[in-house]
């Protein structure tokens, strides 16, 4: 069988590249030194090695950071958590329902993304500065739901809350985090950088794998901030992870709100940190993903272990490598593993699946034998649930599906689908089933949030063509039901696929766009017809 730490070898070194970009990673458990490995490269331009202190981005594995920020102001008496955020920052719209500091921190406040938005805008090959983000996200006044009714992961949020805990401390936010949060916990090779294109000393280049199995550099092409912008080692996000057990910064009580928080949720997400179960085994923990790079920081309360690791390749999984290493170190302890739907297991749900009320659209697909759901910018694999029904993983914000009367060989008529405490019951549709004439819909449509224009073209395929000062993107429009379309992103490595509705809005006329984050966004109509094809 082997110890422990050969077998961690073993799992570690199936990633180990000579040529290509890898990882670094940490383990800590009680009474051992820590195991620490690196694998991979740097930089496939320079070849220089990754080590056990190499540099990588944390993406949004920071919201735990920012939560703990505004944390430590709530003993200082700055704020509540139930404060209303316009209360803090009056520059905001007053929404249909006042947002709290606390959905803020619970992606529960409904509001509009600024980085989804900016995709739909202008896709993300183009590069948007600070001001105009904030700008974005500031001027949004529709919103995704009221505040408090389900989940949405909204890093808009985590922009506000970066500029409160900017005007409450009066401090920038990187100050905030390096005086108050790293330093105390003795964290000295983390750092707080906005903009990934940036080339560090030490730091791991982003590499981002591409459709034709290219890697080009990765970056977002915008300043980021509370929702994704620390860069650390696996050493230091270790130190964090086990100062949550033993804290020298903040209160006892704050420790115990941190940890808390989102514990009794149906979605289990709380102040950056989500409340899950691997194999039985509860866990808390939270990734982070961008361009190029990806992080997972994992906590197994019940055992003292924790696990850090980062990688610098869109195509290298940290969250399926704690697995693996959790499946090393729980030997034993585990329940049965998640048991992967295959194509045969899941063909009663195979096909698309839509909501007419709700705008919610589910296609599940089969793909080398396995199933599963088809994602606005990639495939998501489903597994198996003890119900016979179908789910995303566990360890992450889930999907979760139910098949509705069996109709023999032509599978469910309609499908359960509960996600962040939203519930609805889809329909089976076919491919182009009652579809509208599309000539009747095309012309200008029109917000003025996002001070945008989109325009709808007939032609083959027709388009959706939007501009606004964000930048322009192009959409290939595809039939899906009655007067519903999907609008699929052109000219980009990037798979955005957008679910477009020609629909009244508050009696206006017009199109709504909605993505995983973006929930009918409503663009009126301008009057006036598109030319056939531009």
């Amino acid at each position: 069988m082997g110890s422990i730490e050969s077998r961690l070898d073993a799992v570690f070194g199936e990633f180990d590249s000579a040529s290509g970009p890898g990882f670094v990673a940490g383990v800590s458990r009680p009474g051992v030194p820590d195991y620490r490995r690196a694998g991979g490269v740097m930089s496939i331009e320079s070849g220089a090695r990754n080590t056990e202190h190499t540099r990588m981005r944390i993406g949004s594995t920071t919201k735990q950071f920012t939560c703990f920020a505004v944390m430590l102001l709530t003993e200082e008496g700055r704020l509540r958590l139930d404060d209303d955020i316009r209360a803090h920052l009056p520059e905001l719209p007053e929404y249909p329902r006042p947002v709290t500091i606390r959905q803020l921190m619970t992606n529960t406040s409904g509001l509009r993304c600024y980085l989804d938005l900016i995709g739909i805008l202008a896709g993300f090959d183009r590069a948007v500065s600070g001001e105009r983000a904030r700008r974005l996200q500031l001027r949004q006044r529709s919103v995704n739901f009221r505040a408090g009714e389900r989940l949405v992961y909204c890093n808009g949020g985590y922009l506000l809350l970066s500029l409160l805990i900017e005007r409450v401390s009066g401090m920038r936010l990187g100050e905030f985090f390096a005086t108050r949060i790293f330093e105390p916990l003795g964290m000295t090779r983390t750092t707080f950088e906005p903009d990934d294109s940036k080339l560090r000393s030490g730091a791991a280049t982003l590499h981002q794998r591409h459709p034709d199995g290219s890697y080009h550099r990765g970056a977002i092409g915008l300043p980021l901030a509370g929702d994704g912008a620390i860069e650390s080692t696996a050493e230091d996000l270790l130190r964090w992870l086990r100062h949550m057990e033993a804290p020298v910064a903040g209160l006892p009580t704050t420790w115990e709100t941190m940890l808390a928080a989102g514990s009794d949720a149906d979605h289990g997400y709380g102040f950056g940190l989500m409340h899950n179960t691997y194999r039985g085994v509860p866990i808390v923990e939270h990734g982070g993903t961008v361009f190029g790079g990806r992080c997972q920081a994992l906590r197994v309360p019940e055992y003292g272990i924790s696990l850090a690791i980062m990688s610098n390749a869109s195509d290298v999984f940290p969250s399926q490598i704690a697995e693996r290493v959790l499946d090393v170190l729980l030997e034993g302890r585990l329940g049965p593993a998640q048991v992967a739907a295959s194509a045969e297991s899941a063909s009663a749900f195979a096909g698309t699946f839509y909501c007419e009320e709700t705008g919610d659209v589910i296609r599940v697909v089969a793909k080398d034998g396995r199933a599963f759901l088809a994602g606005e910018s990639g495939d998501i694999p489903l597994y198996e649930t003890s119900n016979g029904g179908l789910r995303t993983n566990a360890a992450s914000l889930s999907v979760v599906l139910a098949g509705i009367e069996l109709r023999g060989n032509n599978g469910f008529r309609a499908i359960d689908l509960r996600e962040g405490g939203h519930r609805a019951v889809l329909r089976r549709i076919e491919p182009q089933e009652g579809v509208a004439a599309l000539d009747r819909c095309c012309g200008v449509y029109l917000n003025a949030d996002c001070e945008g224009e989109a325009r709808v073209v007939d032609g083959t395929p027709p388009r959706l063509l939007v501009r606004s000062p964000y930048g322009s993107a192009a959409f290939a429009l595809e039939p899906l039901s009655g007067s519903a379309w999907l609008a699929n992103l052109e000219d980009t490595w990037f798979p955005l696929r957008l679910l477009v509705e020609f629909r009244t809005s508050d009696g206006a006329a017009g199109l709504s766009m909605s993505s995983g984050r973006t929930k009918r966004l409503h663009w009126r109509s301008a009057g006036g017809a598109a030319s056939r094809s531009e």
